[in-house]
């Protein structure tokens, strides 16, 4: 980005606006290679500009944005987070004014999806995540819409309807989500489920979480066609868990879904979170503990 940002004010005057984690996390820094920043998502924001330049107005005032006025960071009042994800269109997969760049090529048009042989698609059902551990920028993005319903999910009628459409447009094979954590909610997975199986019929991976009733939680997934999926640890000490990552751990319920998952005949990795500066051996021989006590694959 630093690269194609330093190229494009060399040979052209079109101001240069920055969106995504890093720069919500990092708005002032970024001030230095870009024009503006976006803080936070970026939907209304984005929408508004294009139509401020087709206007030909000025668009500094617009929602979101972070800018540099007389050498401090101006940061424009923050639009609310949609709550009804349906609202929004699907993901553009279409190849026109796509263009992509590697090793100092730029290739127009790009054809994305279409030319991935694997036919992998990713697909996202919700925005936010439940949880807020110190060492993930979901932690920032909570505390950018304090007071507002930060987890968000779509219906599971519009989340299958687009993978029905990406599947006849691309003949995809498989689903990856994207969620931070997909197996979460049981009823809307209780939803999801049937009409998956019924109207898609794909394996799919997923993320998911320990909780209580993660038996139940997996084995309806595994029903919906669920292969393989990614149950994080990042520490195995109780003691980073809680002071350091302020993350949610219970070293029984993790060995016990790693177990489930292996009964159900479900493939998973793990997270580990490595070179931590705050980990004394202690902490790396209750992980290499949990670790061991892993039963499956």
């Amino acid at each position: 980005s630093i690269k194609v940002t330093r190229f494009l004010k060399q040979h052209f005057q079109a101001p240069i606006i920055w969106g995504g984690y890093d720069p919500t996390v990092n708005a002032s820094d970024c001030q230095e290679l870009c024009d503006y920043a976006c803080v936070g998502e970026g939907d209304e924001t984005i929408l508004e500009i294009a139509k401020r330049i087709d206007q030909g107005r000025p668009f500094v005032d617009v929602g979101n944005l972070a800018y540099v006025r007389e050498g401090k960071t101006v940061f424009n009042p923050k639009y609310p987070g949609e709550p009804k994800l349906d609202k929004y269109p699907w993901r553009d997969n279409d190849a026109e004014f796509k263009s992509f760049i590697e090793d100092n090529q730029l290739i127009r048009n790009y054809p994305g999806l279409t030319d991935k042989p694997a036919g992998v698609y990713q697909a996202m059902s919700a925005r936010g995540c439940p949880y807020k551990c110190t060492y993930c920028c979901e932690a920032t993005f909570k505390d950018l819409y304090k007071g507002e319903v930060f987890l968000r999910r779509r219906s599971p009628e519009d989340l299958v309807a687009e993978l029905v459409e990406a599947k006849r447009r691309f003949g995809i094979r498989k689903i990856q989500f994207e969620d931070e954590i997909f197996a979460m909610d049981m009823k809307w997975l209780e939803r999801f489920a049937p009409l998956y199986t019924k109207e898609v019929g794909l394996p799919f991976t997923a993320y998911i979480y320990p909780t209580r009733s993660i038996e139940a939680i997996l084995t309806l997934l595994k029903s919906a066609g669920l292969s393989y999926c990614c149950l994080a640890l990042e520490s195995g000490s109780e003691r980073v868990n809680r002071q350091v990552f302020q993350r949610v751990y219970d070293r029984k319920l993790f060995l016990h879904t790693a177990d489930v998952c292996s009964r159900l005949g479900l493939k998973f990795y793990t997270d580990v979170i490595t070179y931590n500066p705050y980990e004394e051996e202690e902490d790396l021989k209750h992980t290499l503990d949990v670790l061991m006590g892993i039963s499956g694959e």
